[in-house]
């Protein structure tokens, strides 16, 4: 029994140091996988911290010039609140303008109607003197004088 003892032990011997082996070779192939061998990770660590570095400079210009756009946006908004404001402004005036345009007009026609009417009377008056003497000339004018 000792030497099948010693045949068992062997073969725990050899079972353990086989695990051991597949161990060593599965870790080997498991690290070598990720690149982890001496100072690429470092060199990943520095090139990875370089593109933090230049990623939050691109932020804080990105941010800079955020800020311009929305200054320049705040500005054009008030600058079309303005122009509206005038605009509104403006169209009331033009009403105004029509209507006073067109009381004018109205006016207008009037007094070339009243113009027509007189340049005809100057033309009866022309064509048809009044023969009035005297007394009845003087009263025809305190008439018209009135």
């Amino acid at each position: 029994m000792s030497q099948n003892n010693k045949f068992n032990m062997n073969i725990k011997n050899l079972l353990i140091v086989a695990v051991i082996a597949v161990l060593i070779i599965f870790g080997y192939k498991w690290f070598g996988s990720y690149g982890l061998k001496f100072g690429e990770s470092e060199k990943r660590v520095e090139e990875l911290e370089a593109q933090i570095k230049q990623l939050e400079q691109d932020k804080t210009e990105s941010d800079a010039k955020i800020l311009i756009w929305q200054n320049k946006h705040d500005s054009i908004q008030k600058k079309e609140v303005a122009l509206k404001a005038k605009v509104s402004i403006l169209a009331k005036e033009t009403i105004a303008a029509e209507s006073q345009a067109a009381k004018s007009k109205a006016e207008l026609e009037d007094v070339k109607n009243r113009t027509a009417k007189t340049r005809d009377s100057i033309r009866t008056i022309k064509r048809t003197p009044v023969n009035r003497r005297g007394q009845e000339l003087v009263q025809s004018l305190k008439n018209k004088l009135k």
